[in-house]
């Protein structure tokens, strides 16, 4: 611990030395490190935690309809409550219906965005409400209209109520109809539809009341259920709750030809959904990680250089310091310090461009009425992936000086630092180094195109 304390004082008086130097190669990794954070967040909040705030996210899938041409449809009310009866490997099944509907006292309303949702809905997705409750299981009940009941948002609260405390049982109005608010979603849940930022949450019953037709609960041809969640058992696989679900649409389809003969329906990863922007973003995402994996190849390149030259320009001190006894794996330690106290300042400075580009992927979207959140900060897994690209970075631009200096002769280091960095081996990798760079650059360019 001594010796790395030493090697870090060391470096930082090095590296004050040289301020431009140190300047051009954070800015450089800050640039790489940041571009990786902000695209990795994207893919965080959008495919691998769609819903931040729900409990046991590993366990949860949802169940897509397909006609035989592919096209992908949303389940109808009844098909779910057959789904639901009748599957055995899933240890809750909810549905979300995506509604738009007027907010407020007749002639001042605004557009408000709801999803109505079956009682069992915060349950499956082990929500907890950050205030009051969520819906009984008794509040899922058949009677249409029976539980005019809300659940609103922490953003709908704060903004629009104020953080009142005593909002519990007030009325708020949606389609000229009074629901009753019965709790305030925790801050991070925006619900089921990835992307989409809700409003409010209301039961299904309340269908017809929020102006979604007398079919939505009445007639199985109707799939305008927009999601529908499964959180399965411990231990089950999608493959196995795939088949049952594959079992059960056969039934339906013998049961209700008029209306499922020729539907499809498969058990997802969430991941793998077309629901949200999870369908519209997952191969752009995968593409843009790619492209941006590329260039931190590049910059590491262009920083493994820029320390290459450095070092062609301390060789009589590190000749020095050989000769009087310091090992060769101290030395290439120290320039390890070195690059990995100028990485820390890059992912430092990435950091702070992460707060700022994390909403970036909104502002590329087409103009629209849709609330949108593609998440963008700084959560523990976006942290740990910079951490984890600040090492790479550090090993990827600090081993080609290193490992010069662990091979080079003591009378050829003590020459050649005399003669300004000269020599045949430096001249080569520099050279790999830049060849490197421009092939690296050439294919960020044709995927670009």
């Amino acid at each position: 611990m001594r010796e790395v304390l030493q090697d870090l004082r060391f470096g930082l008086r090095m590296l004050k030395k040289s301020p431009g130097f140190t300047v051009v190669v954070v800015a450089t990794l800050a640039l790489g490190i940041a571009v990786n954070a902000t695209v990795f967040s994207w893919i965080d909040a959008v495919l691998l935690r769609p819903f931040p705030a729900a409990g046991q996210p590993e366990q949860l899938a949802l169940i897509e309809t397909h006609t035989g041409s592919d096209f992908i449809h949303n389940t109808s009310y009844l098909d779910y409550k057959d789904f639901r009866d009748r599957l055995t490997l899933v240890s809750g099944l909810a549905i979300g219906r995506f509604t738009p509907l007027s907010f407020g006292p007749d002639g001042q309303t605004r557009r408000a965005w709801a999803e109505l949702v079956s009682a069992n809905y915060f349950d499956v997705l082990k929500v907890r409400p950050a205030l009051g409750r969520t819906f009984r299981p008794e509040e899922g009940a058949d009677t249409p209209g029976a539980f005019p009941l809300a659940v609103i948002s922490y953003k709908m609260w704060k903004g629009e109520f104020r953080g009142d405390r005593q909002i519990l049982g007030k009325k708020i109005r949606l389609n000229r109809h009074d629901l009753t608010i019965i709790g305030v979603a925790p801050p991070k849940f925006h619900g089921s539809v990835t992307g989409v930022v809700f409003d409010v949450w209301a039961p299904i019953t309340m269908a017809q009341a929020m102006g979604t037709g007398n079919g939505t609960l009445t007639y199985r041809g109707t799939r305008d259920i927009t999601s529908t969640i499964a959180r399965l058992k411990p231990g089950v696989t999608i493959a196995e709750a795939n088949a049952e679900v594959a079992s059960v649409t056969a039934v339906l389809a013998a049961a209700h030809p008029g209306t499922n003969r020729g539907i499809d329906a498969k058990m997802v990863h969430i991941w793998q959904s077309h629901l949200g922007a999870t369908g519209i973003l997952l191969t752009p995402l995968s593409i843009l990680m790619a492209v941006c994996l590329l260039l931190l190849a590049i910059v590491c390149a262009n920083v493994a250089n820029l320390m290459l030259a450095r070092a062609l320009a301390r060789q009589r001190e590190f000749g020095i310091r050989l000769a009087i006894g310091a090992r060769r794996t101290r030395v290439a330690r120290q320039l390890l310090t070195e690059t990995l106290l100028l990485a820390g300042a890059g992912a430092g400075c990435g950091l702070v461009l992460v707060l700022w580009l994390g909403n970036a992927l909104v502002a590329l979207m087409p103009r629209q009425d849709v609330p949108l959140d593609f998440g963008g900060d700084l959560s523990w897994p976006t942290l740990a992936f910079t951490l984890a690209v600040a090492l790479a970075a550090t090993l990827l631009s600090g081993m080609a000086p290193a490992l010069l200096l662990c091979r080079a002769e003591l009378n050829e280091t003590l020459k050649e630092g005399a003669r300004a960095g000269s020599g045949t081996q430096t001249h080569r990798l520099r050279g790999m180094l830049v060849l490197g760079e421009i092939a690296l650059a050439m294919v960020a360019l044709i995927g670009a195109g």
